[in-house]
């Protein structure tokens, strides 16, 4: 099934918005410079700006697709959760696509292992998101605080290849209600393949990327994957992540065919 991405119409003159959020960015703190990129690019992109020469084709959008086009009806008090969430720069993009569109904006969570991001996202929320209907909270992706089938729509970009992916795909799933999506985007070896060949002449660069390739290639003819913190991250195909999926009741319904970094859309049966 085709998707066709929920693209914002350039203004000719667009305004510089959302001021607290950029005042919130501007602090003095130790944040991650890719997570303060991602969200400027997000704050561009709600303004109408054009992409910047050397942003992310596949970032934005955060959600490239309407769950409405595959019969999940998002409501005001419908629930959507955002794992590995850096802030909630893909919250905010989620939101406003929806606003421009006139769709109703779920409630939103985002989850973090890491405090700091869940600290920026609240503080940025305070100026883009109306009282309690985002909330940011510090977790494991592997063992999450949340009910069986809490949530309409389930979304991890770019963070599973990070985690134990087996216990991770169980317990995404596990909290996708019975008809609801699961979105994922994984890193396949065709991207560590391409980040070696980058950085031949940084051996070091080029063999941090090599582990995780071969990582991959362990997981995918054996399921081991390694715990060692230096090879625990691990190259996904989309046919084995669709697998393991199949395996804890998600249907695969949607993929870009992506051969570097998949993004993949599932049913919960």
């Amino acid at each position: 099934m085709a998707v066709h991405a929920l693209r914002i119409a350039p203004r000719e003159q667009p305004a510089v918005t959302w001021p607290g959020v950029r005042d919130e960015l501007g602090r003095p703190g130790e944040h991650d410079p890719y997570l303060i990129r991602m969200w400027r690019e997000a704050l561009a992109e709600a303004d109408g700006l054009e992409r910047p020469p050397d942003g992310d084709p596949l970032v934005f959008p955060y959600v490239p697709f309407s769950p409405e086009r595959f019969g999940v009806r998002l409501t005001a008090s419908s629930l959507v959760l955002d794992l590995g969430c850096l802030g909630g720069f893909g919250m905010f993009d989620f939101a406003r696509r929806r606003q421009r569109r006139r769709h109703p904006v779920p409630c939103l969570v985002g989850v973090d292992v890491d405090p700091r991001s869940v600290g920026l996202g609240t503080a940025l929320a305070r100026h883009w998101a109306p009282p309690r209907k985002v909330t940011f909270t510090a977790a494991s992706g592997e063992v999450l605080p949340f009910e069986e089938g809490s949530f309409d729509l389930v979304i991890a970009r770019s963070v599973i290849q990070y985690l134990r992916i087996q216990p991770a795909v169980a317990e995404l799933a596990r909290l996708v209600r019975p008809g609801g999506l699961a979105f994922f985007q994984v890193h396949a070896p065709g991207y560590y393949l391409h980040q070696i060949a980058r950085h031949l002449k940084k051996p070091l660069q080029a063999a941090y990327y090599g582990r995780a390739f071969a990582s991959g290639l362990l997981f995918s003819t054996t399921s081991v994957q390694p715990q060692h913190r230096w090879f625990s991250e691990a190259a996904m195909t989309e046919g084995r992540l669709s697998s393991l999926c199949r395996g804890v009741g998600l249907e695969p319904l949607w993929s870009d065919g992506g051969s570097i970094r998949p993004l993949i859309l599932f049913r919960r049966r």
